[in-house]
């Protein structure tokens, strides 16, 4: 559905944060999307007496202004969107395999790439990789 593809694009944007953390306020949130219409989520947050609440009668308003983007029954997310999303996730998911392989590397300087892809394989911290894929995506830093 697509609340939970929105769930995943949100959990996608925050492990890129936490890998590359924002420097910018506005990079921390991106524009909220009503049909086709970027709304910068700062506009529809107030301050009252329980602290920082959304505005549901602006969030209403922008959403009847809004143009629909996939008419009829078609109501899932853009494959581009989809794709540009596992992109992140593999990049997200390679760097990590990679910062292992390193520190794996250092305590073991006498192993060539493939004993080490095939470590982090059997140790299970290849994020489901194969020991051949690790070896293909990976690279080994130079001995010191």
């Amino acid at each position: 559905s697509s609340s939970s593809s929105l769930l995943i694009r949100t959990l996608n944007l925050a492990r890129c944060q936490a890998d590359n953390p924002p420097t910018a306020p506005s990079e921390i949130v991106g524009p909220l999307l009503i049909g086709s219409s970027p709304i910068p989520l700062i506009e529809l947050l107030e301050w009252n007496e329980s602290g920082l609440v959304l505005n549901n009668e602006a969030l209403a308003h922008c959403a009847t202004e809004a143009e629909d983007l996939q008419s009829g029954n078609k109501r899932v997310q853009s494959s581009t969107l989809v794709r540009d999303d596992n992109k992140l996730f593999t990049k997200l998911k390679v760097g990590r395999v990679q910062r292992r392989l390193e520190a794996l590397a250092g305590q073991h300087p006498n192993l060539n790439k493939e004993q080490l892809a095939k470590k982090l394989a059997k140790a299970g911290m290849g994020e489901g990789m194969s020991a051949e894929r690790i070896e293909r995506v990976t690279r080994v830093p130079a001995r010191k």
